[in-house]
């Protein structure tokens, strides 16, 4: 029987999620649950596309957006690690440790409010295209703009304030299943906070303490790495 979404959970798209991940945690598992949310995220997603007369401007080649500051939840940077040492060769693999961890360092040299507008480049952008796409974070897939001009001004002129350009009701749908996962999560006793992607990306390709932790319903990462 599927579990019946608590009634502080708001919106059809969030309980529905909520209650389709709870089901895939007690049968499937961590891993799985991501990946089958995921896919409905997607299939959401493209939904509220074709619904809107309004449609982003993303697509393959445009990628202002890759120098973004941008965080990850740990079960999303296991699943980056997972799928670089699966799909990269040595010498590629080699490459992005070497980016991710100076990208870290970097960082954490940093205030806050820096790191917003540090426009340091993905280590996962190559050729304008995202090396890692099945995988990519939650922030970069729920991430869409109608505006091409915006995102390029906020990439030349980090400082800038560029106007909100998303489109609606793709952005409360997206919002509505991730809330639904989230919370799922953290019910099952998962941690759910949210740590800088570089950072998180080098404590869990040094070592493998960040994932059994998080397997052990422990805080993944330091203290220093979250967000």
């Amino acid at each position: 029987m599927m579990p019946t979404a608590p009634p502080e959970i708001d919106g059809k798209l969030a309980r529905e999620e909520f209650e389709h991940v709870t089901e895939d945690l007690a049968a499937h598992g961590w891993r799985s649950a991501l990946e089958r949310s995921r896919r409905r995220l997607d299939a959401e997603a493209e939904a509220a596309i074709d619904a809107s007369s309004v449609k982003p401007a993303c697509k393959e080649g445009c990628w202002y957006c890759c120098y973004y500051r941008v965080t990850v939840h740990p079960e999303e940077a296991f699943a980056i690690v997972e799928y670089v040492r699966a799909h990269f060769d040595q010498k590629r693999g080699q490459r992005v440790r070497e980016d991710v961890a100076a990208n870290a360092k970097a960082l954490r040299r940093m205030s806050h409010q820096e790191q917003l507008v540090a426009n340091l480049k993905c280590p996962f952008l190559d050729d304008g295209r995202c090396s890692i796409y099945p995988v990519r974070p939650t922030r970069c897939r729920n991430f869409h703009a109608i505006d091409v001009d915006g995102c390029r001004r906020s990439y030349e002129e980090p400082n800038v304030e560029v106007p909100n350009s998303f489109v609606d009701g793709l952005r409360n749908t997206t919002e509505s299943v991730s809330k639904g996962y989230g919370e799922a999560l953290r019910r099952a006793g998962f941690d759910t906070s949210v740590a800088e992607m570089n950072a998180a990306l080098a404590a869990c390709l040094t070592a493998a303490t960040p994932r059994e932790r998080f397997e052990r319903k422990k805080r993944a990462f330091s203290v220093q790495i979250i967000d």
